[in-house]
């Protein structure tokens, strides 16, 4: 067990719960795995109960680190009176089995002490610094009460607020591009990030054109993460699923999830939304994979952002192909070599075409 400061363990328990989502019990354990240059890779919390197989827990540890970033320390947090115990096993079964350093940690009201030296005695019991102000100002969630409560914050509602899109509209929607489908699904999102209350007409139309278009899909998606990902536009899409009649709410909770987790979102909250996915989403396991080896969401977006411009343009293009085609093989569209190009159809009812105020389809 290696020398760390004092206090930097201090700062890390106070933020545990902001980490994992959720406020610990006593009978919670928490493992945190940290790179080279003292940056988080994973973290890891479960309970302890009467029989545990702690060296199943660890060679678990050690299968989802696989494929991470090299592990320099570990810190091990045992929560409550039988906390100290139970991190001193874990650390040591961790450093034999990872053959990294690390530091057993015990929790007991509202103090943290730790084992500072090699084979050494307990530190004194010292107070948990406050993390909430440090951590709300880095766009954290604060964490739930419990991890009951913070799955509840991401289930489905009791009862859906919105039906189907009516055939209307949905024909209508068949009319037009993939790019201007996009554009309505994110004008809708953007109108759900907005608002206070929700409202059905853009809850119906943003789950309709994420539900029916794959590409559309993608482009909501990438619309919530460009740049510094938009939390409000995650929300959005989280509140659209959980709003969702029950035959839409697997494709919508297999998005949200992935951005939830892309937007680097407390992963028990991820796993929330991932319990209503759909299972046979390639998008569902390739999340369900990357939250089980821990790994850095970070990376992973510019590629996503990059794949998703260059698959809307290839459906645009291969959409406005299809419709010149169609346009020379029907003469009352054509004249001579040029083609007149069918007009786009309004919508069943007026749209405005700018403003905050825009209802949905």
């Amino acid at each position: 067990m290696s020398t760390i400061k004092v206090p930097s363990i201090g700062h890390y328990v106070a933020q545990i719960p902001f980490t994992i989502g959720h406020h610990l019990t006593d009978d919670h354990v928490v493992v945190g795995f940290f790179g080279t240059d003292k940056r988080a890779i994973a973290h890891g919390a479960f309970q302890w109960e009467d029989g545990i197989d702690t060296r199943g827990v660890v060679a678990s540890f050690r299968r989802n680190m696989q494929d991470a970033e090299p592990v320099a320390h570990v810190f091990v947090v045992g929560y409550g009176p039988h906390g100290n115990d139970r991190a001193e096993l874990l650390a040591e079964q961790i450093e034999d089995a990872l053959e990294v350093a690390s530091t057993p940690v015990q929790v007991l009201d509202g103090t943290w002490r730790s084992v500072e030296d090699p084979a050494g005695p307990w530190s004194s019991a010292l107070p948990i610094p406050q993390a909430s102000p440090d951590m709300v100002g880095l766009g954290m969630r604060a964490p739930a009460a419990s991890r009951e409560e913070l799955f509840a914050s991401v289930a489905p509602l009791p009862e859906p607020l919105f039906g189907p899109l009516d055939r209307a509209k949905a024909k209508y929607l068949t009319t037009v591009s993939p790019a201007t489908r996009a554009d309505l699904a994110v004008a809708a999102l953007d109108h759900i990030a907005a608002g206070r209350i929700d409202d059905p007409a853009h809850l119906q139309s943003l789950a309709h054109l994420v539900t029916t278009d794959v590409t559309v899909r993608d482009a909501v998606l990438a619309s919530a993460l460009d740049g510094d990902p938009r939390h409000d536009r995650v929300e959005a899409l989280v509140r659209t699923y959980r709003a969702a009649p029950a035959e839409q709410r697997p494709m919508l909770a297999t998005t949200a999830a992935a951005a939830a987790f892309l937007a680097a979102w407390h992963p028990p909250l991820v796993w929330g939304v991932l319990q209503h996915a759909d299972p046979a989403s390639r998008l569902t396991s390739l999340i369900t994979g990357a939250l089980r080896a821990g790994a850095n969401p970070a990376p992973m977006r510019p590629g996503l952002l990059e794949a998703v411009r260059d698959g809307l343009r290839q459906a645009e293009d291969a959409w406005t192909a299809s419709h010149v085609t169609a346009d020379h093989a029907n003469p009352a569209t054509s004249s001579g070599s040029r083609v007149v190009r069918p007009a786009v159809p309004a919508p069943p009812h007026p749209r405005p075409s700018t403003g905050a105020d825009a209802p949905g389809l």
